[in-house]
Parts: structure tokens; C-alpha cells; sequence
């Protein structure tokens, strides 16, 4: 203060209190080095999603649910398969993300206790709750990366709050993002592996999925839906085509109960691919 610190404090754009703890410094810092923007988001209704109609009402009665909460609750979204038009009666999940203040997660947790029991037991419900700070200091899983990149390029969300500020996540970073994160699904993907049977086809070809889908961003590939991505991975340099059958006969059988006919094909191709993955980091 005696060379004048503190009249430059007074004028600065930013000013940082760092006597608190590393996380809140370092969410600061990065708020300053790369602000978020407004973001433009595209909002459809649950029943232009491909939904089936009793799933759909009961996303859409949560939705209503949410926004009551008003300016503390920013995004609702269904991410992945009813975003990218491929969802599949019987086999997949709903992946819902929701942002919003941590103050109004009691009332979220009640909606989504009400929106599992409307859904019956129909579909499996993957919830992933995160604060608007969480976001613009991005402290982001990959998941959540690339769930951010596809709602700022088009994919469509159930709310978004007027002026909502996300980070823009670059295909640079989703790289990096599929870098960290192919270590654990391959280690996940071996631990399916040895339980390999039927009550265990379904994580097993869907991580088998995405173990692909990484592999191939680390190759500058953006491929999506399975079936392209599976055959997109099986020409990478060292692979042969997976012998794999097509997502739509996986799911079938999966809901008929006739997992025999496609399960040794899944595990053939999760034995070659961790096999060309061991044979790639090789000492």
C-alpha cells in the first residue's frame, strides 16, 4: 500500500482476493482468461424428441416442475441418444443434465424422485446435476464437455434461461477431453469384460461404443451413432472389421431376451479392441 497498491485496486477491471482457497482462485482466474458467452441454444419440446408418448409426458411435466424454480435453475437437457435422434425403446437411457444454482437442488431432487416414478420403471434415468459456477470456471468431466459442445451446435435442450452463460468448448478440447478419459472406459471395459454374459451385453457393447467413439477423436474422427462409429474403428491402422451385429439387432435382442445370438460377436470385438489398444501403448 505505501507504493500505491491499493489506488490501483481501486481502478482495475478485475481485482482477486487470493487469501481464500486454491479452487476459488483458480475459478476466478479462469473466469478473467477465458469469460463465457451467452449462448444460443435451440429449446424443443419432450415430444419432438422421438420419445415414446408416456416418457415423453413425464419429461415434460418435470420440465415444468424444474422452471418453477425460476432464474436458479438455467438448463435442462436430455443429452445423448433423444438429442442425436437415435433413441431406442428398451435399450436406451435418459441422460439428463441440469444446471442450476446449488440452492434449488432440494426442489430438483423432489422432481426427479416424482419423474422416476412417472417413468415406471420404463427407462433407466442418469441424472447429472452441476452449478452455473462449476461451468464457467469449468470444472467439467469429458462427458460433460461433450455434452456442452453438441447443445451449442444445435442439439436440442427441454429450458434454457434467457442470457444463459456457457463455456465454449472447442473440438481441441474435446480431444484433450477423450486423451483423459479413454484410460478409464478401457479399464471399465476390462472389468466388463471378465463378467462378460448376458445380464451384462448391454454396458458391455455400449462401452465398447464409446470406448470407439474416443479412440477415434483422438484420431480427428467425429463420428456418431454406433454402428458407423464401430465401423469407422475397426479400419484404423492395425484392425480388422468387428464382426459386430448392427446396434438395432443388439437392442432387439437385448429386449427379446435373446442376448446368445449376438453376445459371443460383442465380446469378440471387445477382446480385439483391448488387444490393438495393449498392442498400441507397448513398451
Amino acid at each position: 500500500m505505501s507504493r500505491g497498491a491499493h489506488q490501483v485496486a481501486a481502478v482495475a477491471d478485475d481485482v482477486i482476493d487470493n487469501s481464500g482457497s486454491v479452487i476459488a482462485l483458480r475459478a476466478r482466474l479462469r473466469r478473467i482468461a477465458v469469460p463465457p458467452g451467452t449462448a444460443e441454444l435451440r429449446v424443443a419440446t419432450p415430444y419432438g424428441l422421438g420419445l415414446p408418448a408416456p416418457i415423453a409426458s413425464a419429461t415434460a411435466d418435470f420440465t415444468d416442475a424444474i422452471r418453477a424454480h425460476g432464474p436458479a435453475v438455467r438448463l435442462a437437457a436430455l443429452t445423448g441418444s433423444p438429442g442425436e435422434g437415435t433413441w431406442t425403446s428398451g435399450w436406451s437411457d435418459l441422460d439428463l443434465l441440469v444446471v442450476a444454482e446449488h440452492k434449488a437442488f432440494g426442489g430438483i431432487h423432489e422432481a426427479l424422485t416424482r419423474y422416476r416414478a412417472a417413468l415406471n420403471g420404463a427407462v433407466a434415468l442418469g441424472p447429472t446435476l452441476v452449478t452455473p459456477g462449476e461451468l464457467t470456471a469449468e470444472r467439467l468431466t469429458p462427458r460433460l464437455d461433450f455434452a456442452l459442445y453438441q447443445l451449442q451446435r444445435g442439439r436440442p435442450v427441454l429450458y434454457a434461461a434467457p442470457g444463459i452463460e456457457l463455456p465454449t468448448i472447442t473440438r481441441d478440447e474435446l480431444a484433450l477431453a477423450a486423451f483423459r478419459e479413454l484410460p478409464q472406459v478401457v479399464i471399465t471395459l476390462r472389468r466388463l469384460r471378465i463378467d462378460a454374459g448376458p445380464d451384462t451385453l448391454r454396458q458391455l457393447y455400449k462401452h465398447l461404443v464409446l470406448a470407439c467413439r474416443l479412440v477415434l477423436r483422438e484420431h480427428g474422427r467425429w463420428d456418431a451413432g454406433p454402428d458407423i462409429i464401430l465401423g469407422a474403428a475397426s479400419r484404423l491402422p492395425g484392425l480388422t472389421g468387428f464382426a459386430v451385429p448392427s446396434s438395432a439387432e443388439v437392442a432387439a435382442a437385448w429386449r427379446d431376451g435373446n442376448v446368445g445370438t449376438v453376445l459371443d460377436p460383442v465380446v469378440a470385438a471387445v477382446d480385439q479392441l483391448l488387444a490393438w489398444y495393449a498392442s498400441q501403448l507397448a513398451a
